[in-house]
């Protein structure tokens, strides 16, 4: 999380998994800052947690990892008919 630089927990994501299929609501999580651990804790992935494909997208960026902020390249990954409607 930027800027408080918190980590989420894989309780965290398997809460939010379970919240999200129960109401029907997608997920997308910004990991732009995925790259960047302090503490010793790096950062997990939402599309980690199992059943997270099923209701919910990740978005990275280069801008942050790369120092490509000028390019405005970045991707997104899961689930599939999400990631369509992107396009």
């Amino acid at each position: 999380n930027n800027p408080t630089g918190a980590v989420a927990t894989s309780e965290f994501f398997e809460e939010t998994v379970q919240l999200a299929k129960n109401n029907q609501i997608t997920v997308c999580h910004d990991f732009a800052y995925g790259a960047f651990g302090f503490d010793g804790k790096k950062p997990i992935s939402y599309l980690q947690t199992p059943g997270s494909k099923d209701c919910g997208i990740e978005i990275y960026t280069l801008s942050k990892t790369y120092n490509m902020a000028g390019w405005r390249v970045g991707f997104a990954v899961g689930n599939k008919e999400v990631v369509s409607a992107i396009n």
